[in-house]
């Protein structure tokens, strides 16, 4: 009886741990910077947030290194003029995090007209130096 209880208590502190918590707050903020450095094609921001070997998946199939999704970005060949997220799941495991969100975004890319639209995104965060960096991002409509 004696291991039950100690077991249900370190079960409540292990649900409890503000570190856990702390964890999925910053990697929260981060993801919402990330958002907000796309509307703004903030490419030094991106240059922050994105690890050296990004690999950035695009809902059409396409898959680009982070020097290539940062041009995209840069040149308007790629144009996001509002994004929203919603229904946001998070789960970490020691230095990664796995994070799935709806994305609903106007876009106006270069040579096309201006578009919605609504997909499921993945991305891969992993920490490094004391910052959550983008490893990997897949999108499907």
């Amino acid at each position: 009886m004696k291991t039950f209880y100690s077991l249900i208590t370190l079960v409540g502190l292990v649900a409890c741990n503000p570190q856990g918590q702390e964890g999925a707050s910053t990697i929260e903020r981060t993801v919402e910077a990330f958002r907000q450095a796309l509307v703004d094609a903030d490419t030094a921001a991106l240059e922050r947030l994105t690890a050296a070997s990004l690999s950035y998946g695009h809902s059409s199939g396409i898959v680009e290194s982070k020097e290539e999704f940062i041009r995209t970005l840069a040149t308007g060949a790629s144009n996001f003029l509002s994004i929203r997220l919603s229904d946001q799941q998070i789960t970490t495991s020691g230095d990664v995090a796995i994070v799935r969100h709806q994305l609903e975004a106007e876009t106006a890319d270069a040579g096309k007209d201006p578009a919605t639209i609504r997909l499921q995104v993945m991305t891969v965060w992993q920490r490094a130096d004391g910052q959550w960096k983008l490893l990997a991002r897949q999108a499907v409509r």
